[in-house]
């Protein structure tokens, strides 16, 4: 299909990974007065309807939301209002699960884009992966029965959502992400360095894109898509099973707006804050232990000590 030389096309992908601080990163270059970002966070338009199927299996809700933009059509009216910007963003952190198979398609898409990754961790992004599952009721398991189980668990939901060790394992993903685009075009962050000193990150960003690096965004130093746990997870479950995607809920939002529901689930059944650690040592050593070679690799690919991670 043949874009037309008035259409706005994205030239900035923030592709992951999930869990990491996207959502801030997204949150604060919103706020530059060059950067437009979609006013779909995750449009996903460059994964497959395989891919989304595969990834979110019997998880309704979210194969529904995921697949509204595949259309070229209907992903570029998201930047119909952008032809003022010099910055146009996509931020879709399922972009670095499938590097292999869309790099190439971002590349394709437009060869003058430039790429955002921002990691964290892979311990502290699995219990924050885990905790997101429990928070909108999908899961109800701890997360030792489904560490010892995760394939079966998988098989089972018939996704792999659930793989929450193997979104940890990013040195092939950057890699390829890299090799495609190349350092200049390509900027690897961390997610430690964005909560300790937000300011400095935004600014190397900004220079990177080359846009005024002397904006200062407002800070807010509440985490932005922080995993809160529901009172019961067990009523958590059932609101998830018998809202979303169901004939009820959709009927519902006819009538009601979208926020009243949600709020009223959350009336319903509250949200608490929890403490991102592991109870278990032995997990913890566990899961040190299966990142270990990933993450010595990654030092040397992004010239990074990350001792602090093993």
């Amino acid at each position: 299909m043949t874009i037309s030389t008035n259409i706005i096309k994205p030239n900035l992908f923030i592709v992951g990974a999930a869990k990491c601080g996207t959502t801030s990163l997204y949150y604060y270059l919103s706020q530059h007065p060059e950067v437009f970002n979609c006013p779909v966070k995750e449009p996903n338009h460059f994964i497959t309807q395989f891919q989304i199927d595969s990834l979110y299996g019997n998880l309704k809700q979210y194969k529904k939301l995921w697949s509204s933009y595949l259309g070229l059509s209907k992903y570029l009216a998201l930047y119909s209002n952008a032809k003022s910007f010099r910055i146009t963003c996509d931020a879709s952190v399922n972009y670095l699960r499938y590097a292999k198979e869309i790099a190439g398609k971002i590349k394709e898409f437009n060869d003058e884009a430039k790429i955002l990754i921002i990691l964290r961790n892979p311990v502290d992004r699995l219990f924050s992966h885990y905790h997101h599952s429990v928070r909108d009721g999908s899961i109800t398991e701890t997360l030792e029965n489904l560490l010892t189980f995760e394939e079966e668990y998988c098989k089972m939901e018939n996704n792999t959502w659930y793989s929450y060790k193997k979104y940890g394992l990013y040195y092939d993903n950057v890699k390829h992400y890299l090799d495609t685009f190349g350092q200049d075009k390509a900027l690897i962050l961390f997610n430690e360095d964005l909560e300790s000193n937000p300011l400095k990150v935004l600014s190397n960003v900004c220079d990177f894109l080359m846009i005024d690096a002397s904006f200062v965004p407002k800070i807010d130093f509440t985490k932005q898509n922080a995993a809160y746990l529901p009172k019961n997870p067990k009523i958590s479950h059932l609101l998830n099973k018998y809202s979303q995607g169901s004939m009820l809920w959709s009927g519902l939002k006819k009538i009601f707006p979208i926020q009243f529901l949600r709020r009223l689930k959350i009336i319903i059944n509250p949200l608490i804050p929890f403490q991102e650690k592991l109870s278990e040592e032995k997990t913890i050593q566990q899961l040190k232990a299966y990142y270990k070679e990933d993450i010595t690799k990654l030092e040397t690919l992004v010239n990074r000590d990350l001792s602090a991670w093993k």
